[in-house]
């Protein structure tokens, strides 16, 4: 048995097949870590060290959180609130946004943005009939959307709508699913 008596500059151990927050799984490869420095590392551990880099590097890269611009493009929900209680999907792709509550119930919007995490909507007039909410969206010059903050997969913004005589501030959620 060949034994090295240099401290690892990482430590390798078989996780259970779960899924971990970053602090949990850093907690985690910290304990052990700190468990095997006083201890004689044998050969059989390089396997250990090869497994336990490859789950690290693949959990640390799926675990992040999401970005403003993560949620460019892609499938999402927009859940039911207090002042909306019905939720609706949206698809977004490349500056154009399909949003439906029921299935052949559509609104097309486009979406200028202005960042990654500040855009303006409108309602497309090529593509939707326009009822007097929209119309009135549309002729102040679209919803100002700000990304307020980003947890997880969910996004929380503020909508303000203005113009000469209105001010109309929404915060809303958007939960990417896809």
């Amino acid at each position: 048995m060949l034994k090295c008596h240099a401290k690892p500059a990482l430590v390798a151990v078989k996780l259970p097949i779960t899924l971990l927050t970053n602090t949990e799984m850093i907690t985690f490869l910290f304990k052990e870590y700190t468990n095997l420095l006083g201890y004689t590392i044998v050969t059989n551990n390089l396997n250990k060290l090869i497994i336990l880099t490859l789950i690290f590097i693949g959990l640390s890269s799926c675990g992040q959180d999401l970005k403003c611009s993560d949620f460019k493009n892609g499938t999402f929900l927009i859940p039911g609130d207090s002042i909306y209680p019905i939720s609706s999907n949206i698809i977004r792709k490349n500056g154009r946004q399909v949003e439906w509550e029921k299935a052949g119930d559509s609104t097309h919007a486009i979406i200028k943005y202005l960042d990654d995490c500040n855009w303006i909507l409108t309602y497309d007039t090529e593509l939707n009939e326009l009822d007097e909410l929209e119309r009135l969206i549309n002729d102040s010059g679209g919803v100002k959307v700000e990304v307020l903050e980003i947890k997880g997969d969910t996004l929380f913004y503020n909508g303000v709508l203005k113009n000469d005589t209105l001010l109309f501030e929404q915060p809303g959620t958007i939960i990417k699913l896809k």
